[in-house]
């Protein structure tokens, strides 16, 4: 049976583009702001960062010093909190694309709640990637019943699945509220079911949990979670841009409890002056 050629080719040239895979650089002409490449090992290094809404050392909003931050570690994937995109206060910046149009890295994206009507624009959490997704997903973060504060705010949690070497991998990131206990140890019940239940298989994530070790939201945290953190002392807040040292520690990298076929090799704590929050990179192994 002979084939329809004038079929078949447009045919497979639409499955061919419908699998290409965007990159948030498409259209920008810079060569030097190709992708960066990643390393084909099942090894991982991961950085969580407290961007403190982009607003720079003299309050100007400048993406420039927190990209250089992110740079000089070459993580594989970058946790973003405090991310704003197009208010008023940030000049309508999108930073999770402007930081990975910088960086060379695909970005995904979480609102977790739209600002005032006179401020537009939305806040959430972000990722950036060197690799691809294999999936994108985000959730919503409720407030407890009992909420005391009225400065409380919703929060979000922002996830993409990748392929690592042979691995299939999730990255997860989050920013507990600031305002109450009460509203953190309600978060930390909706992350387990977040972390255990809807992300299955390898998941590494973390963020600004605005709660010390100690803490009962942490206590919480810490019973479906692995930290691996050196020392309590290992201080993450304030950065250099508020104080010379850190007195806190609030910013944490972490995985499953469950999961052996995970391995920490390496974790430490990153001084700045880009945002009143140190990050943290931690470099994991995949069995």
């Amino acid at each position: 049976m002979r084939m329809n050629l004038f079929f078949i080719l447009p045919v497979l040239l639409t499955a061919l583009s419908s699998c290409e895979k965007k990159s948030p650089l498409d259209g920008v002409v810079d060569p030097s702001k190709a992708i960066i490449k990643p390393d084909a090992s099942s090894s991982v290094k991961v950085m969580t960062y407290n961007i403190y809404g982009a607003r720079g050392l003299y309050n100007d909003w400048e993406l420039d010093a927190l990209a250089d931050v992110i740079k000089g570690q070459d993580p594989d994937f970058v946790l973003l909190q405090e991310t704003d995109s197009a208010t008023v206060r940030s000049k309508s910046h999108f930073h999770a694309r402007d930081l990975g149009e910088r960086c060379g890295m695909y970005y995904a994206y979480a609102v977790a709640w739209e600002r005032p009507r006179n401020q537009d624009g939305t806040y959430g959490d972000a990722i950036l990637s060197k690799y691809p997704f294999v999936q994108e997903r985000d959730f919503h973060l409720g407030l407890s019943p009992q909420n005391p504060s009225t400065s409380a705010e919703p929060r979000s949690v922002c996830a993409v699945q990748c392929r690592v070497g042979d691995q299939l991998i999730w990255v997860a990131s989050t920013h507990l509220d600031h305002a109450a206990e009460i509203n953190r140890v309600f978060e930390a019940d909706e992350l387990q079911t977040i972390i255990c239940d809807e992300l299955q298989g390898h998941v590494i994530f973390g963020g600004d949990l605005n709660s010390t070790p100690s803490s009962a939201p942490m206590q919480k945290i810490l019973t479906f979670a692995q930290p691996h953190y050196l020392a309590e002392t290992q201080y993450t807040f304030p950065s250099q841009r508020k104080k010379d040292n850190p007195t806190s520690l609030l910013d944490y990298i972490l995985t499953k409890r469950s999961d052996t076929k995970i391995s920490c090799s390496g974790y430490k704590v990153v001084q700045n002056t880009a945002s009143d929050h140190c990050a943290v990179v931690a470099t994991f192994s995949l069995k």
